[in-house]
């Protein structure tokens, strides 16, 4: 090759290399240590210690194991915001709860391939949320029509909202009976000091920091079954479609992380401390104890039931009256497949019932009935 060949040569295989670096969903490199493809992504999150295993996985190293270059966005304060993030382009994966349903019906085209929070072989797994009520409110936890007339902090049309609404009901209260003030997670402590609410409903840490910096509120419920907490892992459609190998990937190291939660609590809780906002070591070791017991992100039919019970409630709160298949926006394969290649990273959870399993990505295979019958609720 002469001299002018190899530095045309060059020349191009350095463009080549500058356009796929300068993609901004997945950059492809030729290697990386075992000849694995390395792909570039941004994360986002939500300020929840539910979701504490994804800086985990950063922080252990997990993504580069396997061959993902993972930063995460700084902790959103809602669902809403970090959905709004991914689909202006500026992340691949978001985690987020309920706001993800509300942002289906509204027509973002986004797919459920992965779960950080729930249970695969049950449709309701709520212990990381609870009610907290102010001292002097009145509210007593034996008597729940001492709700009545009552201010109660929840963010509107999240997780949160449907558990506090789910609770109230099954005590024989009406919506009509109480007053719900939109709150934002890290305004429920505040709202509560000032006399803005009686009580707040919320996932953890929440619950925990308000319990520490309000004397005298205390504790009205603690899980009980009455929310399907589903935590989505979600992406585009289009990247999830072009990328099936990054979200397998993506989807492993979440699972490796996870494991390593349940099995070391007490670097979950030093983890928490730097990427959770306002959550001291004190607030997330109370936590993470409820937090353990839901971290299951294998997806199946379990929790896509769960997946629709919220969205019944979504289109409720919505006064929408049309039906809406939310397995239209499930896509299941990768996470199958993870389970089946590293069946290790979920040894100490109990098995999917086999009638619960999902068919891969043509959810039209699935049978619902069936999976209604394995997964109590």
């Amino acid at each position: 090759m002469t001299m002018t060949s190899r530095s045309r040569f060059l020349g191009l295989t350095l463009v080549a290399l500058a356009c796929a670096l300068a993609d901004p969903a997945v950059a492809q490199a030729q290697t990386k240590a075992g000849g694995k493809p390395v792909a570039s992504l941004t994360v986002g999150f939500v300020a929840a210690i539910d979701q504490v295993a994804l800086p985990v996985a950063v922080e252990q190293g997990f993504f580069e194991k396997y061959g993902l270059d993972v930063k995460l966005a700084p902790a959103f304060s809602s669902g809403v915001e970090a959905l709004n993030s991914m689909q202006a382009g500026n992340l691949q994966f978001v985690q987020v709860g309920t706001p993800v349903l509300g942002a289906m019906i509204s027509g973002m085209d986004v797919s459920y391939v992965g779960g950080f929070m729930g249970s695969a072989v049950r449709v309701r797994m709520d212990e990381t949320q609870a009610v907290i009520a102010r001292q002097g409110s009145g509210i007593d936890p034996k008597n729940y029509s001492t709700f009545k007339g009552k201010k109660i902090g929840s963010t509107l049309g999240s997780t949160n909202h449907i558990y506090i609404r789910n609770l109230l009901t099954s005590k024989g209260l009406k919506p009509e009976d109480y007053t719900l003030v939109n709150t934002p997670p890290p305004d429920m402590a505040v709202a509560m000091k000032t006399g803005g609410v009686d009580a707040i409903a919320c996932w953890d840490p929440w619950p925990v920091i308000t319990v520490n910096t309000n004397p005298g509120s205390y504790q009205i419920s603690r899980g009980g079954g009455y929310v399907a907490n589903v935590g989505y892992i979600v992406a585009m459609r289009e990247f999830a479609e072009k990328n099936p190998d990054v979200v397998e990937r993506f989807l492993a190291a979440r699972a490796e992380a996870d494991l390593w939660v349940r099995k070391n609590p007490a670097g979950a809780v030093d983890v928490a401390t730097r990427w959770v906002p306002g959550t001291s070591a004190e607030v997330a070791k109370a936590a993470i104890g409820y937090t353990q017991k839901g971290m299951d992100g294998r997806l199946s039919g379990c929790t896509v039931l769960g997946m629709d019970e919220a969205m019944q409630f979504t289109l409720e709160m919505r006064k929408l009256t049309n039906k809406f298949d939310v397995t239209k926006y499930v896509r299941p394969q990768a996470s199958t497949n993870v389970v089946k290649k590293y069946p290790e990273l979920f040894a100490d959870l109990p098995p999917i019932p086999q009638d619960a399993m999902l068919p891969g990505d043509d959810m039209t295979k699935w049978n619902r009935a069936a999976a209604a019958k394995v997964c109590p609720l």
